[in-house]
Formats: C-alpha cells, sequence, structure tokens
C-alpha cells in the first residue's frame, strides 16, 4: 500500500501546483477562480486525510482497489483544471464579447448564468460542452470521497456554468463569433425543453420504419434546428452570415449526419423566419441580392438531396435508419418548434426596426474606421441623440460591410494581395471587436449611473 500512498500523494502535489498557477492567470469572468477554489479546497483535504482515506476504503476493498479509486478522482479533477487553463483571458476572445453574449442569454432564460469560452482542442467547430455537468459530478463526490462535506464544495461553486468551445484559428475573427448564439441557443431550448414539448404534444407519426429507433435523430435534428432559430432571433442575420461561411459551400450543404440535419435544410428555415420576422426587407440591396442567390442554391440542394435519400448508401440508411422517414417526421415538427422558439424568444429578439435604426448608421461609422459602440439618433431637426449599439447591431453592420463593400474597398486600397486583404481584414475585426468593448463598458457605466443616487 506505501508505494500506492506515494503515488497518490505525488499526483495531489503537482494537482495543487498546477491549481495555484492558474489561479494566478487572468480569466474573463469569476467563475473559472470560484471552480480553482474549490478544487484547492478539495486537494489540501485530499492530503490533510490521505491516510485516513486509504485505511477507511482499506477495510472494504483490498490492493490498490482504494489508491485507484482515489486516482481516478484525481485524474477528475485534472480534466477539470486542463479545461479551466484554456478558458484564460490569454486565449479567449475580448472579455466584452463574453458579457455581451451573457446579456443576450439572460433574456431568454431568467436568472444568472457563467459562460466560460476555450478554443477548440480536438475540434475545429463551435460546440457546447457538458462542463457543469462534469463539475457538479466529479467535485462534491470527491470531496465526499476524502472527508470533506459535499455541502460545502456546493456553495462554492456557480450554479449555471455554459462553457462554449471555438476553432482556435478563429480566435480573432469576431464576426464568425456569431455562431456563440447558435450554441447558447442549444442552452436556452434545453433549458425550456422545447423540442421535448413539441415531441410529446406531436409524437413522430407511425410507421417509422428502419433497423434502429429513429427517434434519437430526429430529436437531435430538431434541437439544431431550434438553436439555429434561437441565434437568428438573438442578433438577426449575423448568425445566419456567420454559419453560412462556416458551413461551407457546394456538395457540403447536402451532407447529413445522425446529429447535424443537412445545412441546406437549415438555411432554408433560416430564410423563411428572417423574411417572417421582416428582416429580409430592410437589408441593404446587396446583401438582399446574396440572400437570394442562396435561396436559389438551397432550393436546387433540396431537389438533389431528395432524390439521394432513396440511395442505398443514404447516409442514415448505413445506420439502420430510414433517411426519407426521419426527413418526413423532422418536415412534421417544424413549424411546431419554430412556433415554440418564437414564443420564448418573442420579449427581447432583435427585430428589423432596430435592425434598420443601427446598421445604416454603424455600417457608415466603419467605412471611416470609426468604432462602431454608439450611433446617433435625430430627434427634430438639429438635434442627435446618443445611442449605445448593440451587440447584434455591430455584428449585422461589420457582417454588411465585409459582404458588401469589401471587395471595393480592396480595389480601391489595392489591397489586391491575399495577404494585404487579410491584414485589412484583421484591422476591420480588430476595430469591431474594440467596438464590442467600447459598448458594453458604457452599458455597464450606464448601469451604474442608474444604481447610483444623484448628488446633492
Amino acid at each position: 500500500m506505501n508505494g500506492y500512498r506515494e503515488a497518490i500523494a505525488d499526483k495531489i502535489e503537482s494537482l495543487e501546483r498546477y491549481t495555484s498557477e492558474l489561479m494566478r492567470r487572468e480569466y474573463p469572468t469569476l467563475v473559472s477562480t470560484q471552480i480553482l477554489e474549490a478544487i484547492a479546497r478539495i486537494l489540501d483535504a485530499a492530503r490533510t486525510n490521505l491516510d485516513e482515506t486509504l485505511r477507511r476504503y482499506a477495510r472494504v476493498e483490498h490492493g490498490s482497489a482504494p489508491a485507484l479509486r482515489i486516482g481516478y478522482r484525481l485524474d477528475l479533477l485534472h480534466r477539470i483544471l486542463f479545461t479551466i487553463g484554456n478558458t484564460s483571458r490569454a486565449n479567449t476572445p475580448p472579455t466584452a464579447l463574453v458579457d455581451s453574449v451573457r446579456e443576450v442569454t439572460r433574456r431568454f432564460v431568467p436568472g444568472d448564468i457563467d459562460l466560460m469560452f476555450q478554443p477548440g482542442i480536438t475540434s475545429n467547430q463551435y460546440t457546447l460542452t457538458p462542463f457543469e455537468k462534469w463539475v457538479w459530478e466529479a467535485l462534491p463526490s470527491t470531496a465526499s470521497l476524502v472527508g470533506l462535506p459535499p455541502d460545502e464544495i456546493k456553495h462554492m461553486l456557480p450554479r449555471h456554468i455554459v462553457l462554449l468551445s471555438y476553432p482556435a484559428a478563429e480566435q480573432n475573427n469576431v464576426l464568425l463569433h456569431s455562431i456563440f448564439l447558435h450554441e447558447i441557443g442549444h442552452h436556452v431550448t434545453a433549458e425550456r425543453r422545447v423540442v421535448e414539448s413539441v415531441l410529446e404534444d406531436h409524437p413522430p407519426a407511425p410507421p417509422i420504419t428502419g433497423k434502429r429507433d429513429p427517434h434519437q435523430v430526429i430529436h437531435r435534428w430538431l434541437w439544431e434546428i431550434a438553436a439555429d432559430l434561437t441565434a437568428l432571433r438573438a442578433v438577426g442575420p449575423a448568425y445566419l452570415f456567420g454559419i453560412h461561411r462556416s458551413m461551407l459551400i457546394g456538395e457540403m450543404r447536402r451532407q447529413y449526419t445522425q446529429t447535424h440535419p443537412p445545412a441546406w435544410l437549415r438555411i432554408k428555415l433560416m430564410l423563411d423566419l428572417l423574411e417572417r420576422d421582416g428582416l429580409y426587407a430592410v437589408m441593404p440591396e446587396p446583401v438582399r441580392k446574396m440572400i437570394s442567390d442562396w435561396a436559389v442554391e438551397v432550393e436546387a440542394d433540396e431537389g438533389a438531396a431528395r432524390q439521394e435519400m432513396a440511395r442505398a448508401d443514404a447516409p442514415l440508411r448505413k445506420a439502420g435508419l430510414e433517411d426519407t422517414a426521419v426527413f418526413e417526421a423532422v418536415e412534421a415538427a417544424v413549424e411546431d418548434v419554430a412556433k415554440e422558439v418564437c414564443a420564448i424568444t418573442e420579449e427581447g429578439r432583435y427585430t428589423a426596426a432596430e435592425y434598420s435604426e443601427e446598421c445604416g448608421p454603424l455600417v457608415e461609422q466603419l467605412r471611416y474606421h470609426i468604432p462602431l459602440n454608439e450611433w446617433y439618433e435625430k430627434e427634430g431637426e438639429e438635434c442627435e441623440v446618443p445611442r449605445i449599439a448593440s451587440l447584434a447591431g455591430i455584428l449585422n453592420a461589420g457582417w454588411n460591410y465585409v459582404l458588401a463593400d469589401l471587395p471595393g474597398v480592396y480595389t480601391n486600397e489595392g489591397a489586391v494581395t491575399p495577404q494585404a486583404q487579410r491584414l485589412h481584414r484583421q484591422r476591420v475585426f480588430g476595430l469591431i471587436a474594440k467596438s464590442i468593448e467600447f459598448a458594453q463598458i458604457q452599458r455597464d457605466v450606464e448601469r451604474v449611473s442608474e444604481l447610483s443616487p444623484d448628488p446633492e
């Protein structure tokens, strides 16, 4: 047992050093520090009570089993520590973006929420990670194992944690980060049980054919669609532009899996909602033309995809499912999912009126390299009142500029080489990121001013 004890003691010591190192870093929010403090408390108890813990479990388990039990728990702590290390300020998007996305989330989910961002380590995708589940399952149970009251640790932990991963190579592409709102959409629709309630009220009509139960695939597809529509209601067309850019083009739009529906279907549903919400009508003409071209491509994709579903090598058929049956079940439920999403996002959605007011002045400022943190609304003939720009307004203005203005800017400024164009885009992204930061500071100052009594 002594050999096992020394190995466990060494692991505890190394984790304590790692925790101390992480606690010296800066993080965009307090949530990382709160979890680190809870882990430090557990490790301190593990070191202090190690002999007693091993003796206690040796009474019911033999050989290396007690040490392996503790070692497994320490490995879980290491996984959490490693994740937190990747959320430090040096590895994440601007803090102001974190704050702004949190504010958007609070419009649709009541109560406080803690957001954490980390660059993707094994994936080049935007993903919602079940980090809250890891923390709440691992820390209290490990505390109990080492003789610490679990409730003491629970009181130290943040209640609602959402960890978002993003492509590490796109850290500075603030416009593409509009896709964060899709992952927030997963959180919102899961909290509000959007897909579950639709499938409970309107279960897929039998018969659903195939060797395997397709209901999980139907649920996952509807979950993705609900997240798309939630993101679109939160920040308007900016999300569509981001997701369209990430989904690539051509035949990629027709590909689908057991977890994700084809891109053409997702884009088609978002285009329908944009038109229904009146956003399409107020977009600048060059952007409207681009979206009209997408609609034509999507229609062609749909026709080709419906023919491909009947093939013997169709993606779901390989997994023992019937592709056509899954598509039909999803299409039958989509309208109800859209109604549920619209109902829960009606308060706080980004409206056509807001888009129309903000985007024109903000794009004009961007043309002159002026930050987009505020715009001026005319009141009367001569008076102009400053308005703080919303996250959605800044992102949409940025996308409108990149899609409609930037090609001409390259020509006018002589940025003809790919390298020169890339440097110009980086300057634009930097200006947009600063604009989000300035706007968030202004909102924070405004809130403090409202709470502070007027000086006498």
